[in-house]
Order: C-alpha cells, then structure tokens, then sequence
C-alpha cells in the first residue's frame, strides 16, 4: 500500500515536470547555473524572489572541461568544492529547534541506523542543537586534495571533546589523481561510501528536511568507507550521459557501523557502486543504480546474546535505485534500497539463523513561489513520505520477524531578499530557513508519540 503511494506520488511530480517542460519552463540545462563557490571576484546581491533568473544569476559561468563533465559523478559535499582554485574553504552553519515529542527516544527497531539524527536533539522535550561543517580542497593540476570535517554533536549529549559534547569527526579525507579529466579518477583515503544518493542526507545543509528518512534504516546509512575509489562520466549525445563510481575497502563490522575499526582486522573487504544515467533530458533527470557487497562480520561474538545480529558472521549485500529530478523551480528526488544480512552459524554444526532483509523507499519534492513578506522573497513548500521494513530474529534457528514503519514530513523554506549567488544547487541557495513538521507512524507493533515540529535556519560560505 505505501509502495503504490511513493508511486502515485512520483507520477504525479514527473506530470508536473513534463507539464513545465511543455510549456518551455526553464529547467537546469535552459538558465545559466550560477557560479560555484569562489568563481567570482565579487559575490553579487540578489533577491531570492521566484523570477525566472533567481537561480541563475548574471555572474559569468565556468565551462566545463568538455561534454562529459557536464554528466559527472559528485562528492556529497561536491557543492562546496572549487575547481577553478588552487585552493579553497567552504563550509555551511546550522542552527536547530525541535519542538517536545513525548516518545522520541523510546526503542524503535526501525529508526535510522547508528548515529541517528545528529542534527535532532537526543530527548523528548524541546530542545536546541546545532551542526557545522569545514569544506577544504585544493586542486593540484592533474588531481586534487580533500578535507571534510563535521563539529556536531553525540546523540548521546557527550562527545569526545569540548563543551556540549562537541565531536569532530573526518568524513572525506583523500587525494585525488585524473588519470582522464573525465574518464577515470582514483582516489584514495576516507570517503562517504558511493551507495545512491542516501548519504547526502548526513549533510544537514544539503538536506530537504532536517530528520533522516525512514527508509534510511534498510542500510548503514552513516557510513565513511577507508579504501580506493574510482570514478568517470561520459556524454552520449542527444542530451544524454552517463557516469560511474565504485569503491573497494575496509568495509563495516555491523550493521549499526558500531565500533566500526580504522583498520581491516578480519580482511573483510567491501565492493560499493553506482551507475548514474541522464536518458535525455540533460542534467535535469538523473537515474541510478547502486549495490554493495561484502563481509559485515567474519567471526562470531558468542558473549552476545543469541537474538543479536551482532553475534554471527554475516555478509552484507544491497541494491538500490534512485532518481532525481530538477525542473525550473521544482526538485524532486527518490530511492528505494534493498539489503539482506545473510548470517552463518555460530559455531561448528550448530544451524545458522535465517537471512534478515531490510527495505526502504522514500520520496520528495519542493517547489519555489514568490513570498514577498517581512524579509523574505521566497517560500518553497516541500513534502516528503517514507517507508521501512526491517526484519529482525525471534529465535535463534531460523525464527524472525518483520516490523515496519512510515512517516510524512512537510514544510516550507524561507528565503530572505539578499542573497550571495555562490551556490548553484538550487533551491538551497546560501541562506534560509526551513520550519518543518514530521508525522511517524509504527505500522506492526506499539505506536510511538514520536511526531516532532523542527525549525532549522541554514547558513553557507
């Protein structure tokens, strides 16, 4: 019933975005994108306003390379890195208010995996919080250097450092080389793991809504893989393209990535991948493919308990699919991800439990209007609807069963009239507010008091 929902529901925004492309509604590849962070000598004032060229800006744009950079994989904080700088700093600033939720830290086996929502204080009553972000690269001619660096704060209200229970954590930290321009770059280091575009809601600034989805739960969502990565795109011609990336490292010891190592102690490597398809809308359509497989678990726990995943050996493998959509003024973007942990036995003879299965579907899309109220020029109303399904053991020969879980977040964003023109993924611009309010649902067992009203102001440099 919710899969034909999340169906119905993306019909409706592909509709809306033929409809705009019918009637010659400038889309991304039609309006000059505004220049990335640093391309100008002086950042221009504009009103973020809902006219035609507010995305565009009248800065001069950079050209690519060639064809095939305009169909490029990018980093989940690709947005804040400069290819035209020997070197650059970039970063963004989020200030948070969650509303009272009676139940929001009762057990849920279908919540996000480990960390949880960073960016959502860790109680039940209202409450602040807050999240940062360092963005350093520096290109080096044929290649380049990265640095990403998050200050947020352990869900459990202490970190590892610092007042508040601030913890620093290194989320890409590699160097680069182009062995093509466009082709074929090797990286190598500490990198977001390339599965899909889930990870990209790790990035509070980058994310339409501020919790995570639901659906996030079907895979070790919060995952920075050590290892090599490869990655390239190619045009096809007729407004087509086509990109790929894959990675081999130390993999993930469970699948709440607790106590995940920095190094590989049980050669348990992982395989990650993704292949990106623009079929002919240029850069305004894009669909992908991902999977991942690999050893979660090569030993067994015995100290834990028998219902414990985290027991017995197990291999991971996953598969997903995702599309996004950009239109003139409207973003809509969707996956779905299906992963199973097949576990093995114990000990010698003993039967091994049964495979557990996880899935996840989940679909959003906000829309620009003029607002002209107070200070701001523009509000983007924005919906999103999720779904997860996670299996889990009842005993340990074979038994299990399936919970599963739903939520709807809606909301608007507001954009304030002066805005510096440094940012080209549109509609998330360099400043704006975003109040939003989040309905959770426990579809198989106890319903939780877990809906929660948030307000987020966002601010990037």
């Amino acid at each position: 019933m919710v899969l034909k929902r999340l169906t119905a529901f993306l019909t409706c925004v592909v509709w809306v975005a033929c409809a705009s492309l019918a009637t010659g509604q400038p889309g991304a590849d039609d309006a000059a994108p505004n220049p990335r962070p640093g391309d100008t000598p002086k950042p221009t004032e504009s009103k973020a306003g809902g006219d035609a060229d507010v995305d565009a800006g009248d800065t001069d744009d950079v050209k690519p390379t060639s064809a095939d950079a305009d169909y490029a994989w990018r980093k989940v904080a690709g947005q804040y890195i400069d290819p035209t700088s020997s070197y650059s700093l970039h970063g963004y600033v989020d200030g948070v208010f969650a509303g009272k939720s009676g139940e929001w830290t009762s057990p849920d086996p279908t919540r996000p995996s480990a960390p949880g929502h960073l960016l959502v204080p860790n109680r039940n009553n209202a409450a602040f919080q807050y999240d940062a972000a360092l963005i350093l690269n520096s290109s080096l001619g044929s290649g380049a250097v990265m640095i990403e660096l998050h200050m947020v704060s352990n869900p459990s209200g202490t970190g590892t450092a610092g007042p508040g229970g601030l913890t620093i954590a290194a989320t890409e930290v590699t160097a680069s080389i182009d062995f093509h321009p466009t082709l074929f770059t090797v990286s190598g280091g500490l990198f977001w793991i390339p599965f899909g575009i889930v990870n990209r809601d790790w990035l509070g600034a980058e994310a339409m809504f501020t919790t995570l989805p639901r659906a996030s739960a079907a895979f070790p969502t919060h995952w920075n893989e050590r290892g090599v990565r490869i990655n390239g795109a190619k045009a096809l011609g007729n407004s087509a393209g086509i990109n790929y990336v894959a990675s081999v490292g130390n993999g993930v010891h469970s699948f709440a990535i607790s106590g995940q190592p920095s190094a590989d102690l049980d050669n348990a490597k992982t395989v990650v991948g993704r292949v990106g398809l623009f079929p002919g809308l240029g850069k305004r359509l894009e669909l992908g493919y991902s999977f991942a497989y690999g050893k979660m678990r090569s030993t067994a726990d015995t100290v834990k308990d028998a219902l414990d995943t985290a027991r017995y050996p197990s291999i991971l493998s996953a598969h997903g699919a995702d599309a996004v959509l950009k239109v003139g003024k409207l973003l809509a973007s969707a996956y779905y991800i299906r992963s199973e942990e097949d576990l093995s036995a114990d000990m010698a003879g003993a039967a091994p439990p049964a495979a557990l299965i996880r899935q996840g579907a989940t679909a959003q899309v906000i829309y620009d209007i003029p607002f002209e109220h107070l200070v701001f020029s523009a509000i983007a109303p924005k919906v999103r609807a999720d779904w997860v399904s996670v299996q889990r053991l009842t005993d340990p020969v074979g038994g299990k069963e399936t919970l599963s879980s739903s939520g709807v977040s809606f909301g608007v964003n507001l954009y304030p009239h002066k805005q510096l023109l440094r940012f080209d993924d549109y509609p998330f611009r360099a400043l704006f507010v975003s109040l939003e309010y989040h309905v959770q649902r426990e579809l198989d067992g106890v319903e939780l008091d877990n809906d929660r009203f948030i307000a987020r102001i966002t601010g990037r440099f």
